[in-house]
């Protein structure tokens, strides 16, 4: 069977360009995890252009001011900055009532927060610190969208968008939390939308790109690297990596983002694994051959292990 041949892109194009959608999500409430940097700052501030009121949370009150700040700059929509560890079940029960009681509902939901741990389980110290990459990567947008989820399902209408990673389908080493976790944040993605079948209520998962991120940041030991060599090399390269500023830009996920909220006909790439780099005109138009296309005969862009 042959592969698609789709174009790459490292920042935005047309099909995802925010004057297609600029105004098309008045009236509707984004949350949007992780909001104070990087992608999810770029994420908060697309949604305002689009229309949208926007909640930004994150741990660090300070960082989601700003955005706030930014948005109100703007002249965009009402944006509210809620502090929340996503890690925390009763900090996420308290953040939603606080949501509900100012914007009533929340139309989209951005999981964006993410943390890092690199290093290998032979030396790995603090395994609490390990399993603290599940609980962010992991439990945080579970128990979000299970919050959320019966109010959505309830008014027939909502976007889930998981931001996940190329490590989720790709094998590497000294990376088992963040990739597992992200792995398992795919596989819960594929069997939600099977759970999601006539909600009108659809989930995304999507690759952002490689942004330069602030991620790795005290992410690993540098005791350790000495140790392993394999790894002091995987390090260097990422450092080598960010400093050459040869990195996608953030705004290739944000309009992504949406861009799948806003154009109805995204809502065929609903349960899929969705590639940011990937152009989207081009893969929609595979996806709209359904059973006689290549996406649909060869099970594509899904969570699977081919056996004899």
């Amino acid at each position: 069977m042959a592969n698609l041949n789709l174009d790459r892109h490292s920042n935005t194009y047309p099909f995802i360009d925010p004057g297609r959608f600029r105004g098309s999500l008045v009236g509707q409430t984004a949350l949007v995890t992780g909001a104070g940097r990087g992608i999810g700052h770029s994420i908060a501030l697309a949604f305002a252009q689009a229309g949208a009121n926007v909640v930004c949370l994150a741990r660090t009150r300070k960082e989601i001011d700003q955005t706030v700040t930014h948005i109100a700059q703007c002249g965009y929509p009402e944006a509210m900055a809620v502090s929340v560890d996503v890690a925390c079940l009763s900090e996420i029960s308290q953040a939603i009532a606080s949501i509900k009681s100012k914007f009533g509902h929340v139309d989209i939901l951005i999981n964006n927060a993410g943390i890092d741990r690199i290093g290998s389980m032979q030396y790995e110290t603090d395994f609490q610190a390990w399993w603290k990459v599940f609980e962010v990567n992991l439990m945080g947008p579970a128990a979000l969208i299970h919050q959320i989820l019966p109010d959505m399902i309830s008014r027939k209408q909502g976007i889930i968008i998981n931001i996940g990673s190329r490590n989720a389908i790709d094998n590497h080493p000294f990376m088992t939390a963040y990739s597992a976790s992200k792995t398992a944040l795919l596989r819960f993605h594929q069997c939600l939308k099977l759970e999601l079948r006539d909600t009108n209520v659809y989930t995304f998962y999507v690759q952002p790109g490689d942004v330069t991120t602030s991620l790795m940041d005290g992410t690993y030991d540098p005791e350790e690297l000495a140790k392993l060599p394999r790894l002091q090399a995987m390090i260097s390269s990422m450092q080598d990596t960010i400093k050459s500023h040869n990195s996608d830009s953030s705004w290739l996920a944000a309009n992504t983002c949406v861009m799948l909220a806003a154009d109805v006909d995204a809502r065929l790439l609903s349960g899929l694994y969705i590639d940011a780099n990937q152009d989207l005109s081009q893969l929609l138009a595979e996806a709209r051959k359904g059973k006689s296309g290549i996406i649909k005969q060869g099970k594509m862009y899904s969570l699977k292990v081919d056996v004899l």
